[in-house]
């Protein structure tokens, strides 16, 4: 089977970036359009042809044709690993399930799903309760034989704001991790800067050897044809391996000097960037840095345990102290 030479290298791309670096299926097909990647016909690809090629069980290295019975493995060289493939074909399965997943997100409850009663260990749930004039937003235990919690949303946020606030780390602390991430950065830039020229070479080597090898065959007669196509293949599979890698190379091509003040941001004052999310962003920036969730008894909340990028930044500064919201704030009746 000849790979289609143009295309392979965005291809083997793009499942690196869903398997591997977490991409969407839709963010995927964007960076490698940016990279190149066209129909034979020179126009982008489509989301739906796109999301098709990914499910292609021959780039796998596998034959598969289900109205005939056939599923084995190829002879050829797979252009993805097969469990890359693998793991693309799950997150395609469940792309229809991220549309339940909002919905389970309730946009006037950010917190329903990632804070827990502390007693029984359950997911607070949310719900309105009628006043004397209006509807007021409660957090509850959903538990009917617990009830330990029952909580005005917004002091049940306020207190998560301030938990999330006293994550934050000095500006120090901040200045050091800025500095070591930027040296971490040129060092890794400049070791992918070598292995490009490498590869470069290694592109010009095999051109050379195929220009030679042609003239072999078709000018001086030296060699037969067999041996032509024999190393004519060998050569356009370390052409193509070596391109893709390449191509691979683009991926890193970012600013990191804007990743990093977005990322100082963030660490600087968690709280109040959650505070400035809609909805669906606070249950996504809250999964990713209490993905354990939090408990709360009524009155505080318990330790929290962070991902880690703020566990080691709260351990380098030596911070150990139990994080508990403020005083004064108390769990009220429904009015």
């Amino acid at each position: 089977m000849v790979p289609d030479t143009e295309r392979a290298g965005f291809i083997a791309i793009a499942f690196d970036l869903i398997a591997q670096d977490g991409f969407s299926i839709r963010d995927a097909l964007k960076h490698v359009t940016a990279l190149g990647l066209r129909t034979k016909r020179g126009r982008p690809v489509s989301f739906q042809s796109f999301s098709n090629l990914l499910r292609r069980p021959v780039y796998a290295g596998r034959i598969q044709v289900e109205r005939f019975g056939i599923a084995c493995q190829g002879d050829f060289e797979p252009l993805v690993q097969p469990q890359t493939f693998d793991t693309v074909q799950v997150i395609l399965k469940n792309r229809a399930g991220s549309s339940k997943e909002r919905q389970l997100n309730n946009p006037d409850f950010p917190l329903r799903r990632i804070v827990h009663c502390d007693i029984c260990k359950r997911p607070l749930t949310g719900s309105w309760s009628s006043g004397r004039t209006k509807k007021y937003p409660y957090y509850r235990c959903q538990a009917r034989d617990c009830g330990q919690v029952q909580i005005r949303k917004e002091q049940l946020e306020a207190k998560f704001v301030a938990i999330l606030s006293a994550m934050s780390v000095s500006s120090e602390l901040l200045t050091l991790f800025r500095g070591i991430v930027r040296d971490l950065w040129k060092d890794r830039k400049r070791q992918e800067l070598s292995r490009r020229e490498q590869l470069k070479r290694r592109l010009d080597e095999v051109r050379e050897r195929r220009d030679k090898l042609d003239e072999a065959f078709l000018f001086e007669a030296k060699i037969d044809e067999a041996i032509y196509q024999r190393q004519k293949k060998k050569l356009t599979e370390q052409s193509q391996k070596a391109q893709a890698e390449l191509l691979s190379q683009a991926r890193d091509d970012i600013d990191v000097d804007r990743v990093l003040e977005f990322a100082t941001n963030v660490i600087a004052g968690p709280g109040q960037f959650w505070s400035g999310l809609n909805s669906d962003q606070k249950v996504a920036f809250q999964e990713a840095i209490l993905p354990n969730g939090i408990g709360f008894d009524g009155e505080f909340y318990g330790t929290a345990n962070p991902a880690f990028p703020f566990k080691a930044l709260s351990a380098f500064s030596g911070d150990d102290s139990r994080m508990v919201s403020p005083t004064g704030i108390e769990p009220v009746s429904p009015p």
